[in-house]
């Protein structure tokens, strides 16, 4: 279940860094580092409205007993 946890984070961050790659070539140049940083900050926002808002199965809360 450790190696699962850690493969799952894994591929989110992959995913996210692919989206920043693809977002960044689609723009080629930008005025400022400002303008990147909202740029790949509404990236991520729009990541976790939209893929991240899905609950992992193996991330569900699980009572101690």
């Amino acid at each position: 279940e450790g190696v699962r946890r850690m493969i799952y984070s894994t591929n989110r961050v992959e995913r996210l860094n692919r989206s920043y790659k693809h977002t960044l070539r689609m723009r080629g140049a930008l005025p400022s580092a400002d303008a990147v940083v909202f740029l790949l900050g509404s990236v991520a926002r729009e990541m976790t409205e939209r893929t991240y808002a899905r609950r992992l199965p193996y991330f569900q809360d699980r009572s101690i007993k």
